[in-house]
């Protein structure tokens, strides 16, 4: 799905590093309920196989991809 700016697309291994960096900001880890802090590298990693390993029918995982700024945030039902 996209609009002008935005790209809600599936998660691929290129993410981890940028959702490792986003997720590791304190501010961002404490308005989740299920984000530890802090975030590595390997907790970002493992979240990217957790969504692709996921049965759609079920469950779904996104990541929000600026069209200027890359991967700015992830979303999952």
């Amino acid at each position: 799905m996209a609009t002008e700016r935005l790209l809600l697309r599936g998660v691929v291994n290129a993410d981890a590093e940028q959702m490792a960096a986003l997720a590791d900001d304190f501010a961002v880890a404490g308005m989740t309920t299920n984000l530890p802090h802090p975030y590595t590298l390997a907790d970002a990693e493992s979240w990217v196989r957790r969504c692709q390993g996921l049965d759609w029918g079920q469950e779904a995982c996104f990541v929000v991809e600026h069209r200027s700024f890359g991967l700015v945030g992830a979303v999952g039902f």
